[in-house]
């Protein structure tokens, strides 16, 4: 995959995030695209084995395989000023459904 810059307050592994795309089919372009999405749904430090905290967020894609986008689960630090993704994937059924009631809850989905 060609080499381009990362978005603007976005990095990641180039390599992790081919890897990312063959197991998962999310390229981590469209992953930081969810952190736009205002009813995107973050945990914080839900895993801390490393000497960082990793949280993760729930929310549509901008860019993904339907007209609106598609519901994501994107891993990531941060790091100062720079969000760093670890890894993204396609929301589990019960995720999306979760993210679906919240953020109609919320009033983000009529």
């Amino acid at each position: 995959m060609a080499e381009r810059p990362f978005p603007p307050g976005y990095q990641w592994d180039p390599g992790k995030a081919d890897g990312n795309v063959g197991k998962h089919g999310v390229d981590f372009w469209e992953a930081a695209t969810v952190f736009d999405d205002p009813a995107a749904e973050v945990e914080f430090a839900f895993w801390t084995e490393y000497d960082e905290a990793r949280n993760r967020v729930v929310g549509q894609s901008a860019i993904g395989q339907t007209v609106g986008g598609r519901v994501l689960l994107v891993a990531f630090t941060d790091r100062g000023h720079i969000i760093w993704i670890i890894s993204a994937r396609p929301a589990e059924p019960q995720e999306r459904q979760k993210y679906e009631e919240q953020a109609r809850q919320r009033g983000f989905i009529v």
